[in-house]
């Protein structure tokens, strides 16, 4: 969630780092263009994301289209891909991405967590059961607990998969966290079993009146 704590990705990205401990100047550049590439056509394809993006513009937040998105060069041992931060926005680590599809359902992920911090008026970040709430609620609704996403993870299930997914994934991420690592598994799946319910903004589809073209205009 914020840039101390957040581990989004650490599963796909153990997998497939691109991570180099120093960055050229030149792969510096490469990624950042790839990041950017990424961005602009999430922002210009992706109506998931762009509803995410437009109900946020709705309740009054701040946010506004590309510069809620920032491209960095991540150095060092963390693995995370981004992480969402009141100062920083929804910071992309470019050499870390992987896939379009993977890193939408990161901005997906990101944005989710903008989200619950803008909206919820109690919201705090210091709180571990909000923490917990937010991620479970970035994982489900990112829709990165896909079957195919789980398969190319080496994690087949005929039963339960995707919630299996979404518990798993989220319980890594609060788990990883320096604040919330002791956090009782009892009050965690306490707190999954009501949040994993809740998917708003999301009400099962996209509304038709949701043009891209008018949200994107300043």
């Amino acid at each position: 969630m914020d840039s101390n704590n957040s581990n989004e990705g650490q599963e796909d990205t153990a997998q497939s780092s691109r991570t180099p401990k120093q960055s050229s100047g030149l792969s510096y550049y490469l990624f950042q263009e790839q990041c950017k590439e990424i961005v602009a056509k999430a922002l210009s394809t992706n109506r998931h994301l762009n509803h995410l993006l437009y109900s946020l513009k709705s309740r009054g937040c701040l946010f506004e289209d590309t510069s809620l998105f920032n491209c960095k060069v991540c150095e060092g041992e963390a693995t995370h891909a981004g992480y969402f931060s009141s100062s920083e926005g929804v910071v992309l680590c470019s050499n870390r991405l992987g896939s379009q599809n993977k890193a939408e359902k990161l901005m997906i992920h990101e944005t989710v967590h903008a989200y619950d911090i803008c909206t919820a008026k109690s919201f705090d970040s210091s709180n571990c059961i909000h923490r917990t709430c937010s991620e479970v609620r970035a994982v489900n609704l990112s829709r990165e607990c896909s079957f195919t996403d789980e398969l190319t993870r080496g994690n087949f299930s005929l039963y339960n998969h995707y919630k299996d997914c979404v518990y798993r994934r989220s319980h890594l991420a609060v788990s990883l966290s320096k604040q919330c690592s002791s956090l009782p598994k009892e009050i965690f799946d306490r707190t999954f079993n009501i949040c994993f319910e809740d998917q708003t903004p999301f009400t099962g589809y996209i509304p038709p009146d949701v043009n891209l073209e008018k949200f994107n205009s300043k």
